[in-house]
């Protein structure tokens, strides 16, 4: 977890805190706002939560989608078992491959690997290499092999393929992360909410520290889950490899 969001999950107390001390001043000044609607402020809160929203749900929706391209990819394993059951003298050779297939990618899912860019081309290149897809794509060109059944070497070839696409989008997906800049403009927002929530209780001192403290610590908590979520380390509890059981 990067140092950037340790401290954007940190600052909600602290500008909670200078937010409390700052408007606790401004409300005993004479010139102290006292005549606008606390409702006026809400408009603020609503757009922190929109942006919230919408943040929590690129996240969520990115682990539905590496979940789906799993689904994808047994799908594709199993299509290729069903296909090559048709050949008697390519079901075991087909059986053996995919059995591989799915003991490394569970290898190396079940691995602590997304740490930086150096591990990422490392594993991109250790599943494009002869261990792993390879040996599926010698067998669907195997001439000899699929000889007088073009068809079914075709659709076995396309399958293949399929099942490439579908591993190469779910570790694309793997490695996203949400934006810094994304981070600091909801930062941003959750101020202007604590001053708003500020605002709406100005000469009451205890009103304002009561509710500012209770979104500080609310914000606090949002961030850390979001942050939490959008680390693999910890994600990966929410990624399902069950598909891969299934495809014999």
């Amino acid at each position: 977890m990067h140092w950037f969001y340790i401290a954007a999950a940190i600052l909600p107390l602290v500008t909670g805190y200078l937010v409390i001390r700052s408007i606790i001043y401004y409300s005993g000044k004479e010139y102290s706002a006292r005549n606008v609607s606390p409702s006026y402020f809400a408009a603020v809160a609503l757009l922190f939560a929109l942006f919230a929203s919408l943040i929590f749900g690129e996240v969520w929706n990115r682990i539905s989608n590496i979940n789906s391209q799993m689904l994808k990819q047994a799908s594709a394993l199993r299509g290729i078992l069903r296909i090559s059951e048709a050949l008697p003298k390519a079901s075991l050779p087909y059986h053996a491959a995919i059995d591989k297939y799915i003991m490394k990618l569970t290898q190396i899912e079940d691995q602590n690997l997304f740490k930086g860019f150096e591990e990422k081309i490392a594993i991109d290149h250790e599943l494009l290499s002869n261990n792993t897809f390879h040996p599926l794509y010698m067998l669907a060109t195997d001439s000899q092999m699929f000889a007088g059944h073009p068809v079914i070497q075709q659709t076995i070839l396309t399958k293949t393929d399929e099942l490439r696409n579908a591993w190469f989008e779910r570790n694309e997906l793997l490695k996203q992360h949400i934006l810094p800049e994304k981070i600091l403009i909801l930062f941003l927002m959750g101020l202007f909410t604590q001053f708003a929530i500020a605002f709406s209780h100005l000469g009451n001192a205890r009103a304002i520290r009561d509710s500012v403290w209770l979104f500080s610590i609310v914000f606090f908590v949002a961030l850390i889950i979001l942050i939490s979520i959008d680390n693999i380390e910890i994600s990966k509890h929410f990624i399902s490899m069950a598909a891969l059981k299934d495809v014999h």
